[in-house]
């Protein structure tokens, strides 16, 4: 993977502010439009304005917009094309068309990266601590959790 054509997920979206924000609106009608342009297409504001308006999770948020990136990505260049009489997805060669998919790809593996690197250096340390605070405990839970996976893993197998 070339790291030169991935570009971070939170310039993306404030790149494509002006797109997503009817989509975030669509998603989430219960948010305020006028707070949503207060964030100037900060991903980490839009994420925490509207974690706070619902009962999603900032993660599930986090993911959510990402998605709704993609969807404005793609619907970007059939809104530029005003009305033409064929999509202009049918009209590219396939060639293009695969060059566009697995830049899409690329761009949410950047993001899902990003994500994973964000969301591991919050949990790894909270549980490290956890278990240099209680080793035993620790220990125990990790037993506890072998033998119950390796129990349903081994039970439909075993005959007495």
């Amino acid at each position: 993977m070339e790291p030169s054509r991935i570009e971070p997920a939170a310039d993306a979206f404030q790149r494509a502010f002006a797109a997503v924000s009817p989509l975030i609106l669509e998603e989430w009608p219960g948010l305020d439009d006028k707070a949503l342009a207060e964030t100037e297409g900060d991903f980490d504001r839009v994420v925490a304005l509207v974690a706070d308006h619902t009962d999603r999770t900032r993660v599930v948020v986090r993911r959510k917009l990402g998605e709704l990136l993609v969807v404005a990505e793609k619907a970007e260049p059939q809104r530029r094309e005003n009305g033409a009489a064929a999509p202009a997805e049918a009209r590219k060669p396939a060639l293009e068309q695969m060059d566009e998919i697995i830049a899409t790809v690329r761009r949410l593996e950047a993001f899902a990266a990003d994500e994973a690197k964000r969301v591991s250096a919050k949990i790894i340390p909270a549980a490290e601590s956890r278990v240099h605070k209680s080793p035993w405990m620790s220990l125990l839970f990790a037993l506890g959790l072998g033998l119950i996976f390796g129990l349903w893993l081994n039970g439909g197998r075993r005959q007495r």
